[in-house]
């Protein structure tokens, strides 16, 4: 049986291959373009595809495999649920070789060494017992076996990444709002802080004292699993944020991968990231489904984000966007601009001059006392109808069309379910 692998990373592909050492099978290399697996399949070289839904190209690669006849395995994370679903496909072969027929099992930590970003899974049966009565005899009767499975199954996870490229472009600000109206429309939201950054959000809220055994992600992040005490839940967003007492020091990209592995049963994660003069590495942008480049309409500050002249070096800023924009060409990543404090001062048609592309949202100015009132009070600013309609073009990027009417716009305009009941 031939089986080919689309993973986004190899190491996956090859750890999959490690737990089915069957003769049977034939792996192929891990694919790494549509091209790639339409000839596999025009050669009739695959049976089985293991896809991962968040690569770019996997909707053309689902329906370019069923359109062949072969078998199209989603992989949402969990390597050995997915080598069990392939034993179980191969078992005729299996018995047919003689060869024995294991199911994959989850192993300990301590007895095996963890070097991918593998999201383990210990599933366990919930029997439902239903019992009868007869004349004070009680007769069991096991009715059905469920097995939990991954939350938010219908709706893919996205995860984003917003980036500061000039000190207090407002990033974070952009972050937060936007989970702030994702959790207003009932939708679990993540937020996660870069370990590069400081501790903005921590201080903000007051986390000393709301949580004061709180610890940054990357301090209790343990083979592929998050313990307690790394969350910090605020009005329906799952935080996951630094600490000023405790910095996380040089985090590599891979602890950052195993985070977002870890994090994916989350619809959407948002990624608040900052400018850093030494860039960040390229292998943390594979992981990322959409960047969304926030920047200020301040003409000094965009000035850095420009191509040099007159044989002037490039600028770290400059040279950052141009490895965005050639990521998003090879359908690594979508790259979107957003600009922050866009007021009426701002001239649009020298702004777009100077941007490397079309801005998806323009987030209005807000005023300092809107500001200064949130931070005395050590909330997130409330998200109003001008804030949210603002940030609409990201939200219908993001967010499917049923969810984007928030519940309180459902009660004004009388939409509801009650208002549609007075209504006939």
């Amino acid at each position: 049986m031939r089986i080919l692998t689309a993973f986004g990373s190899t190491v996956l592909s090859q750890k999959l291959q490690s737990f089915l050492p069957y003769p049977v099978i034939q792996w192929s290399d891990n694919l790494q373009s549509e091209v790639e697996l339409q000839g596999h399949l025009q050669a009739g070289r695959c049976d089985i595809l293991i896809l991962d839904p968040t690569l770019r190209w996997s909707q053309e690669a689902n329906e370019l495999a069923r359109r062949h006849g072969a078998d199209v395995l989603l992989f949402h994370g969990d390597l050995r649920d997915t080598a069990n679903q392939i034993v179980r496909r191969i078992a005729p072969l299996l018995e047919a070789s003689e060869e024995p027929l294991q199911p994959v099992r989850p192993t300990p930590p301590e007895a095996e060494e963890y070097d991918g970003p593998v999201r383990i899974i210990e599933r366990e049966k919930i029997v439902e017992v239903e019992k009868i009565i007869e004349k004070e005899r009680i007769v069991e009767r096991q009715v059905r076996v469920a097995v939990p499975v991954h939350s938010y199954v219908s709706m893919q996870s996205k995860v984003c990444m917003f980036l500061n490229l000039t000190p207090r472009a407002g990033a974070t600000f952009v972050t937060t709002t936007l989970a702030t109206a994702v959790a207003n429309r009932n939708l679990h939201c993540t937020l996660v802080e870069h370990p590069g950054n400081r501790p903005t959000l921590y201080d903000h809220l007051n986390v000393a004292d709301l949580m004061p055994n709180y610890r940054p992600p990357f301090h209790v992040l343990e083979y592929g699993a998050l313990k307690k005490e790394a969350q910090l839940l605020y009005e329906g967003i799952a935080m996951y944020l630094n600490h000023p007492q405790l910095p996380n020091g040089d985090v590599s990209a891979e602890e950052i991968t195993k985070l977002v592995y870890e994090l994916r049963h989350s619809p959407f994660i948002f990624y608040d990231a900052s400018f850093a003069q030494e860039g960040f590495d390229a292998d943390i942008f594979d992981e990322f489904d959409h960047v969304f480049l926030v920047v200020d309409p301040e003409p000094v500050l965009l000035q850095r984000i420009m191509p040099p002249t007159d044989g002037a070096p490039p600028t770290e800023e400059y040279l950052l966007v141009r490895d965005l924009l050639r990521l998003e060409e090879e359908g690594k990543l979508r790259l979107h601009i957003v600009v922050n404090r866009d007021n009426a001062g701002v001239d649009q048609r020298l702004l777009l001059q100077c941007l490397p592309k079309k801005p998806l949202a323009h987030i209005p100015a807000l005023s300092t006392k809107q500001l200064y009132k949130a931070a005395w009070e050590a909330r997130l600013i409330e998200v109003d109808d001008e804030l949210d309609g603002s940030l609409m073009p990201i939200l219908e990027l993001l967010v499917p069309e049923n969810f984007l009417r928030t519940g309180v716009e459902e009660e004004r305009t009388g939409k509801g379910l009650f208002g549609r009941l007075f209504k006939k």
